[in-house]
């Protein structure tokens, strides 16, 4: 079998610089190959690099708007050591802080999945501001404990769920 591959080839024929020519281009063949697929490689390992550093990015975001709901709800008992206009203006200010940063977070939610919890996370957002404006500052300026109580527990209710709705949005990101 080798006979008849050198045979047909006539590689015994030719001289020993066109074998050693021949060998050259071969090896350089082979290491171009290799630098292509190289390549190829590192390029997909840069964008998977940037695929991660977009979902770190996008946990810290998470993250804030999770530090900012928390800052809030601390607002309310800010409230309700210090009633005032002065403890409801924080809040707002806090309410603000929280929206924009929602705002600037929402384009990043690409799959249903993240759109989801997202939208339950802003829909608790809304419902603590509606409890603590429609419910929890007149309960506390008509002194109606039980009402500050039971808004109290609502308020933190809705937070520990929302603490994990944030937890679940973080996951998805780094699926």
């Amino acid at each position: 079998m080798r006979n008849l591959i050198t045979e047909i080839t006539g590689w015994r024929h030719l001289k020993i610089s066109m074998k050693f020519a021949i060998s050259l281009l071969i090896v350089l063949g082979m290491m171009l190959i290799t630098a292509i697929i190289s390549t190829f490689m590192l390029y997909q390992t840069l964008e998977r690099a940037k695929e991660a550093s977009r979902a770190g990015e996008h946990a810290a975001q998470i993250t804030e708007v999770g530090s900012l709901f928390r800052a809030k709800d601390a607002r309310v008992i800010d409230y309700l050591l210090d009633p005032g206009d002065a403890s409801v203006k924080l809040y707002s200010q806090d309410q603000q802080q929280l929206t924009q940063a929602e705002k600037q977070l929402q384009p990043a939610m690409k799959t249903e999945a993240q759109k989801k919890w997202f939208n339950q996370i802003m829909t608790d957002d809304a419902r603590t501001f509606n409890l603590f404006q429609s419910e929890f500052v007149p309960a506390v300026l008509m002194k109606r404990v039980g009402t500050t109580m039971s808004t109290l527990l609502n308020e933190a209710q809705v937070l520990d769920d929302t603490s994990i709705r944030f937890e679940q949005l973080i996951k998805q990101f780094k699926l």
